[in-house]
């Protein structure tokens, strides 16, 4: 799994961009991405975000974090 290892600045930053979003899809990515970077396994974000285990929502949450917080994962 990649490391989604984040600093407590840019956490906050993606909770305060999180409030904005009106898309639901995209606000839970983000949450996604923070639990994430709390050290959640994939399988628990995704269970409690209850994603539909056969989707790939990854290339949407890399998208996010890329094009909006300038952040690459590892």
């Amino acid at each position: 799994m990649k490391d989604y290892t984040l600093s407590k600045e840019e956490i906050a930053e993606l909770e305060k961009f999180h409030r904005f979003l009106r898309d639901k899809r995209q606000a839970d990515c983000v949450k996604a991405i923070i639990a994430l970077s709390k050290g959640w396994s994939a399988a628990q974000a995704s269970e409690i975000l209850l994603f539909d285990e056969r989707k790939k929502y990854l290339p949407e949450l890399q998208m996010l974090l890329t094009e909006n917080f300038h952040i690459q994962a590892a």
